[in-house]
């Protein structure tokens, strides 16, 4: 390949040739430079117009052949090159598209592992929100529950306190006459009463009336208690008073021994002493020696009892807990009159609005 390189080396010979030439053709006598008049110039004088171009002819041809000797290995050379550097080329070419092909499977790889991730999050929090919603409804059923208890707690609290001052009244009213350690036991000591009238050995369990009937709302089983205790007819010399009353399944005229202390063993008379029953038993077989009223014990037709023949809890017959006057709910009363079939605990059903005796008993 014929290049501004090689032109220039070939400019560079044609102008020493030039030189040459010119001192060859010059005449062998002095003269003066043309370009510098302090400088003789001397010629060779060896040859002749003729001689020169028949040898620069020859020297053409020469000149010729090595220029095209030089062009053909410099575009030799430069196709080497080429040839060399495309096969470089190549090999750089695949090597990165290798090293494009691994770059797109691990994008690959990547968005399949961030879609995985994607959804494994997604399902996370779906579950957490579950586990989270359950937890909120799970805790909020366990605070209704613990306020319904508390709830209740308080008002068995309030109920046991209420029962517990009643009874605390009642032994107060009770015991207001004994007398003090070391008094002297005399007539005006007593007030005038006969000392049997502070014994306190219960030895017998005695029934009577409140001085009034009553409607349906009796204050519940605490309420009906401390009408008993605090009732101006209250036999004297008896620390406990009790309404014979069924208030619930678990709170009735059967369980009262248990549950408040009456004596199973004592005969039931009335206020006066007029035999009744021979015993807590004998009360509750569903047949009396005689009836509450021919025994003195009240002279009303009816008395709320809310209990079975047998002194059991008669279910939905309790004016709600005792607690409610109201015609659209009911009790269940005893006949007074009666003296079997148990009709004395379970004679009638009647509205809560009615009016009917609440038999007390004490001991």
């Amino acid at each position: 390949m014929y290049t501004r390189s090689s032109h220039s080396c070939l400019l560079q010979l044609f102008l020493v040739l030039a030189a040459v030439i010119s001192e060859l053709l010059a005449p062998p006598n002095a003269t003066v430079d043309p370009l510098d008049p302090t400088t003789q110039h001397i010629g060779c004088g060896l040859a002749t117009v003729s001689q020169l171009g028949t040898a620069l002819a020859a020297l053409e041809a020469k000149l010729a052949a090595a220029i095209r000797g030089l062009s053909n290995a410099t575009t030799q050379a430069n196709t080497t090159a080429t040839d060399a550097a495309f096969a470089q080329l190549t090999q750089d070419l695949a090597a990165l598209t290798g090293q494009v092909d691994a770059l797109e499977a691990s994008v690959a790889a990547l968005n399949a592992t961030t879609q995985q991730v994607s959804a494994d999050t997604a399902a996370a929090i779906a579950a957490l929100k579950v586990s989270l919603q359950q937890l909120a409804a799970n805790t909020t059923a366990a605070v209704a529950s613990l306020k319904a208890g508390l709830q209740q707690l308080q008002a068995n609290a309030s109920a046991g306190i209420a029962e517990l001052m009643g009874d605390l009244q009642a032994v107060n009213a009770s015991t207001s006459g004994l007398l003090r350690v070391g008094d002297a036991i005399d007539a005006a000591t007593l007030g005038g009463v006969a000392p049997a009238g502070y014994v306190r050995v219960p030895t017998r369990v005695a029934l009577y009336a409140l001085g009034a009937t009553l409607q349906g709302n009796l204050g519940g089983r605490a309420g009906a208690d401390r009408s008993c205790q605090s009732d101006a007819g209250r036999p004297a010399g008896f620390l406990n008073a009790r309404a014979l009353l069924s208030v619930s399944s678990t709170d009735t005229i059967a369980a009262m021994p248990t549950l408040y202390g009456v004596p199973t063993n004592l005969p039931i008379t009335s206020a006066a002493g007029a035999p009744i029953a021979a015993n807590w038993a004998d009360m509750l077989d569903g047949s009396l020696p005689a009836s509450f009223a021919g025994a003195g014990v009240t002279t009303s037709a009816v008395s709320w009892t809310g209990a079975t023949s047998s002194g059991g809890y008669a279910q939905g017959a309790d004016c709600a807990g005792w607690s409610s006057a109201s015609s659209g709910a009911s009790g269940g009363a005893g006949d007074p009159t009666a003296s079997s079939n148990g009709s004395y605990l379970s004679g009638f059903n009647i509205t809560c609005d009615s009016l009917a005796a609440v038999i007390c008993l004490v001991f």
